[in-house]
């Protein structure tokens, strides 16, 4: 049994109304309507899908997207497994079912085992859906087994704040040698791959993410003038540049003037010689791009519409003159030859920028230190752990325990030469990897 994805088309806008959010519905491949998964749908665009008292921040399209098609894997595996959602329960069918069918490849597109990023993703969102139909009346109540937890939030010291959370039991661990950061020289090649294969634009964009590890749909919500349009204006320190981000970022959305989605603004760190490229396309390759679309327009009145008409985005495609999007940039990430491993993502690369900034750092620290001076594992954390706070969690937006400690133990082995350089790719644990949706 297929389960399919629509969305519904929405009335034009009223005057003094905000616009209508659309939602996606599902049918099955009988077109029958299936209510109680677009009823949860709907909870989950209103951020109402966990209770009263667990409201949360309301999903991008994107987000909504992802959730309906893990939703719709789930039902397909209900109708597979002939066990009724209604009757679903946690360790019996979850865990020893639906997750381990997906481990085993029985329950796979392609018949191979899924990634552990993806299997925990899918059964997350079964249980969100199971859980609101217990509260719903729709089921009975559903129950998850976890453990309790914390974790420290803030990049400040004197920001910094503990959070108390659950976290789920019998999640799928990641195999760690599937998750590697590619070497500089790796990466170098790559981006002149993208350059060759997919155009300037592309490789500028990628470049970006690779060098500020900003997230794929904050680069493709890049404003023109997100970098000052006055270069007098740049707050510029030595070889690097402050500038601060809204538009596409992760949080609660508020619209803007334009009635487009920001999120919180967050300021982060690019070098002086990126800002230099973005500003030299912005000023003398984007206005001819964008003369591609105005040119294509069907008649003279449309081409003077198009004239008129204003894009923010900065990033446009060299072929239609038109913004790229998240989805378009990691096709085209992906899509080069030359990768540097099978697998390597834009979600990815901030973790490459994370680790790789990590160890300038401790290099850095170290050069400092008189000769024969000992280096210990604690003068390494507790260095890092401060780099961490300080540097790359406010430059990323967000970073969690478990990751913070992969980067440490990862900064351990680099540092103290417990294994050869270059057998430090195989011993990231625990990263998550990015299966074309906007997470992390």
């Amino acid at each position: 049994m297929l389960y399919l994805i629509f969305w519904p088309i929405l009335q034009q806008e009223r005057p003094g109304l905000l616009p209508e959010k659309p939602v996606p519905v599902i049918f099955d491949e009988n077109w029958v309507y299936q209510r109680p998964a677009s009823r949860y749908l709907r909870a989950r665009a209103r951020g109402e899908a966990f209770g009263e008292d667990q409201r949360t921040r309301i999903p991008t399209k994107q987000s909504l997207e992802t959730f309906a098609r893990y939703l719709c894997n789930f039902l397909e595996w209900c109708a597979w497994a002939r066990h009724p959602w209604g009757d679903v329960e946690y360790l019996d069918h979850l865990i020893n079912g639906y997750q381990r069918h997906m481990e085993s490849g029985i329950f796979s597109a392609e018949k191979r085992p899924l990634a552990a990023n993806t299997i925990n993703r899918r059964v997350d969102e079964a249980c969100h859906f199971l859980s609101w139909a217990g509260r719903a009346g729709l089921r009975r109540h559903f129950k998850i087994s976890a453990r309790a937890g914390s974790m420290a939030l803030g990049g400040m010291s004197s920001n910094r704040r503990t959070v108390e959370f659950n976290s789920r039991i019998g999640k799928v661990r990641p195999n760690p040698s599937a998750l590697r950061i590619p070497t500089e020289e790796q990466v170098a090649r790559w981006l002149r791959g993208v350059k060759i294969e997919k155009g300037l634009v592309k490789a500028l964009m990628c470049e970006l993410i690779i060098k500020s590890a900003i997230r794929r749909e904050e680069c493709a919500q890049w404003r023109i003038d997100t970098l000052p349009l006055d270069r007098n204006s740049w707050d510029v320190y030595g070889e690097k540049l402050t500038l601060s981000i809204e538009h596409g970022t992760k949080g609660s959305k508020r619209l803007g003037e334009l009635k487009e989605e920001i999120g919180p603004r967050r300021h982060i760190v690019i070098p002086l010689e990126l800002a230099e490229s973005i500003h030299h396309y912005r000023e003398f390759l984007r206005p001819k791009i964008r003369m591609k679309y105005v040119n294509a327009a069907i008649n003279s009145n449309e081409r003077r519409r198009r004239l008129k008409q204003v894009e923010n985005r900065l990033f446009l495609s060299e072929h239609t003159g038109l913004p790229l999007t998240g989805k378009q940039l990691w096709k085209d990430w992906t899509e080069v030859k030359n990768k540097p491993y099978s697998g390597w993502s834009p979600h990815l690369g901030r973790h490459y920028w994370s680790c790789h900034t990590l160890l300038k750092l401790h290099r850095e620290r170290e050069n400092l230190l008189a000769t024969g001076c000992a280096i210990t594992s604690d003068w390494i954390v507790g260095n890092a752990q401060s780099d961490l706070l300080m540097v790359v969690q406010p430059q990323l937006g967000h970073i969690d325990v478990q990751t913070t400690n992969v980067y440490l133990r990862w900064l351990q082995k680099m540092a103290l030469g417990i294994k050869h350089a270059d057998d430090w790719m195989n011993n990231l644990e625990d990263l998550p990897s990015d299966a074309g949706g906007e997470h992390g």
